[in-house]
C-alpha cells in the first residue's frame, strides 16, 4: 500500500487520500476512522480485502482537520 516515507500506492490514493502520509494515518488523523462499506469481522483478518476497502473509503476529513482523543 505505501512506498517510500509518506507516498502511497495509486489504489490508496483514491478518494483524496493521495495527501495522506504515514504518520497522519498512524496518528489516526487521516480521517479513515470508520468503513463505508458493510462488512463482517472477516474483513480485518483479510489483509488483501481489508486494503481494498480501505482503498475505496473516502477520508470523513482533511488530514489533520479534525483531532479526536479518547479520556
Amino acid at each position: 500500500m505505501f512506498q517510500g516515507n509518506s507516498t502511497c500506492t495509486f489504489e490508496f490514493a483514491q478518494q483524496g487520500k493521495d495527501r495522506i502520509t504515514i504518520r497522519q494515518l498512524l496518528a489516526h488523523q487521516a480521517g479513515l476512522y470508520a468503513f463505508d462499506e458493510l462488512g463482517d469481522r472477516t474483513i480485518m483478518a483479510d489483509l488483501d480485502r481489508l486494503a481494498e476497502v480501505l482503498a475505496r473509503q473516502k477520508p470523513a476529513h482533511e488530514p489533520e482537520r479534525a483531532r479526536f482523543t479518547t479520556a
